[in-house]
């Protein structure tokens, strides 16, 4: 989960550069932000774009059509709720169990 975190976070402010917007040049808040990513991050793929991300951060922001940033985030936004909904599923499994031997021990009596 911190790796898709990461990864939707990293995407985030390299959208926001491509944008230039002024939010963009809040670059040692992002700075902050990566950092505190990498310091929970263990997974290997999303250390590296995280340390690409830190590196990018002194290059120009680079030239990227609205439309590619915008399928971007949507992908990341449809990632991220195909997720919560795994782990909603995940959390209700123990309540179904329950639930379902309730039920069991009720018909058996």
């Amino acid at each position: 989960m911190s790796s898709s975190l990461s990864s939707s976070v990293i995407n985030i402010i390299t959208h926001l550069r491509a944008l230039r917007v002024p939010v963009a040049s809040l670059i040692s808040t992002h700075l902050s932000i990566i950092n505190r990513l990498r310091a929970i991050n263990t997974d290997d793929s999303a250390t590296g774009k995280l340390h690409r991300a830190l590196q990018g951060l002194s290059d120009p922001a680079p030239d990227v059509a609205a439309d590619t940033l915008i399928k971007e985030v949507g992908k990341d936004i449809v990632a991220v709720e195909k997720l919560r909904a795994l782990e909603m599923r995940r959390d209700a499994l123990p309540e179904r169990r329950a639930e379902r031997q309730r039920k069991e021990t009720r018909h058996l009596s």
